[in-house]
C-alpha cells in the first residue's frame, strides 16, 4: 500500500497557492456513484426494451402494465442520481484542476472555473471540456488523454440532447416516439458514464505518476496502475 505525502504538499514555490491532494478519495466516491448510475441506466434500458412501458405509463398511466411503475421508479431515482453525480463531478474536476496547477505549469484556465463552468447556462456545454482537457494534458495524459476527454464530453452533450429529444417526444405524445427517445437518451447516458469511469481512474493514474516523477521517487515505487 503506497503512502502519499501529507495534504497540503506543493510541487513548486511558484505553485504554492495550489496544494496537491491525492485524487484517490474523490475518485473512489465518484466512481461508486457513477457505478450505481450505470446499473440504474442499464435497468431502465432493459425495462424499456422488454415492456415498452415508458410510453404506456407516461401517456396513459391507468392502462399501463405492472412493469411501468417499476420503470418509472428507476427513471426517477436515476434523475436524482444524475444531479448528485453532476455535483460531485464538478468537485472532482476542481480537484484535478488544482492538482494540475500544483505541477507548476502555466495554464490558461483557472481552478474556480473547473467547478463553476459546469453550472453555467450554454457555456456549461463547452468550457468544462477545455478545462478538463487542459488538466489532462498538464497531468501527463498526452494525446490519449485528450481523445478520452473528447469522447466523454461528446457523449455527455449527446446524452443531454437525448433528454431534450425525450421531452419533445413527451409533449408530442406519440408512444413510439417516447420509447425511441428514452432508449436513445439512456443508451448515450450509459455510454458516457462508462467512459467517464475510465477517465476518473486514468486521471488518478496520470496525476500520481507525475507527482512521483516531480517529487523524485524511484520509478519502481512511483505508480500504482489504475
Amino acid at each position: 500500500m503506497l503512502r502519499w505525502p501529507e495534504r497540503g504538499f506543493s510541487m513548486t514555490d511558484q505553485a504554492s497557492k495550489h496544494r496537491w491532494v491525492d485524487p484517490g478519495g474523490i475518485t473512489r466516491f465518484l466512481a461508486i456513484t457513477v457505478g450505481v448510475l450505470i446499473v440504474m441506466k442499464a435497468a431502465a434500458l432493459i425495462l424499456t426494451l422488454v415492456s415498452g412501458a415508458s410510453a404506456e405509463y407516461m401517456t396513459a398511466p391507468e392502462d399501463s402494465d405492472a412493469e411501468a411503475p417499476a420503470l418509472r421508479a428507476v427513471l426517477d431515482m436515476s434523475y436524482f442520481l444524475i444531479l448528485f453525480a453532476y455535483l460531485i463531478g464538478a468537485v472532482w474536476a476542481h480537484r484535478v484542476a488544482v492538482n494540475a496547477h500544483s505541477f507548476g505549469v502555466p495554464m490558461r484556465h483557472g481552478t474556480a472555473g473547473a467547478f463553476w463552468w459546469f453550472f453555467a447556462p450554454v457555456a456549461g456545454y463547452i468550457m468544462p471540456y477545455f478545462v478538463i482537457r487542459e488538466a489532462a494534458h498538464v497531468s501527463g495524459g498526452g494525446p490519449k488523454g485528450r481523445r478520452l476527454v473528447l469522447v466523454w464530453w461528446l457523449l455527455f452533450v449527446a446524452s443531454n440532447m437525448g433528454l431534450t429529444l425525450f421531452l419533445v417526444a413527451f409533449v408530442d405524445g406519440d408512444p413510439g416516439f417516447i420509447v425511441m427517445a428514452r432508449l436513445i437518451g439512456d443508451a448515450l447516458a450509459l455510454a458516457g458514464a462508462v467512459v467517464f469511469m475510465a477517465l476518473l481512474f486514468q486521471f488518478q493514474f496520470w496525476q500520481r505518476t507525475k507527482f512521483y516523477a516531480a517529487a523524485g521517487y524511484p520509478p519502481d515505487e512511483a505508480v500504482e496502475t489504475p
